[in-house]
């Protein structure tokens, strides 16, 4: 089945606030609040639950960033094309999948490098970001499904601070 890409849609837009596709349709955030206390809630992504609603789009359908992260010349090639465009500077985040994955593992290192080297004469901005490599992450894709069925529930986290760090006296 096809994936949606976000488009113009007449007199009814729906796009994202700049060149980035949808981070995820549905995701965890995590938050701070005082200063100390953790806590995490359920979004959908507010141009993912208008094309659900006002098109009835499958939410399986819609492609994210989540979606292509193995797609990642697809991305770097999209940011290039369009900073041939723009005066001022473009900088993208394209997610990844977590280190070890299938396409992102010491195998795929070389390939990817040298994908980023047939664009990086054109970019003039650029990150990426696997899965997972920063300890408590903000964001972490979920199914819509989990998403829609705990929406607009604030919950407190337990945090472990190793699981943040990974460092110090971690795991002796």
């Amino acid at each position: 089945m096809q994936k949606h890409r976000i488009k113009s849609l007449c007199d009814n837009t729906l796009t994202t606030t700049g060149i980035e596709p949808l981070f995820a349709v549905a995701y965890k955030r995590r938050f701070l609040t005082e200063g100390t206390k953790w806590k995490y809630k359920f979004v959908v992504d507010g141009t993912a639950q208008s094309l659900i609603q006002q098109y009835d789009v499958n939410p399986d359908n819609i492609e994210s960033a989540i979606d292509l992260s193995s797609k990642y010349e697809q991305r770097i090639k999209f940011q290039a094309d369009i900073q041939d465009f723009v005066d001022m500077s473009i900088s993208s985040t394209i997610n990844l999948e977590s280190w070890g994955s299938e396409s992102n593992n010491s195998g795929k290192v070389g390939e990817f490098a040298s994908v980023l080297a047939k664009y990086a004469p054109r970019l003039r901005g650029f990150t990426a970001y696997p899965d997972g490599s920063r300890g408590g992450q903000p964001l972490t894709s979920v199914p819509y499904s989990e998403a829609i069925k705990h929406k607009d529930t604030v919950y407190d986290e337990i945090v472990d601070i190793c699981d943040l760090t990974g460092g110090g006296t971690c795991g002796s």
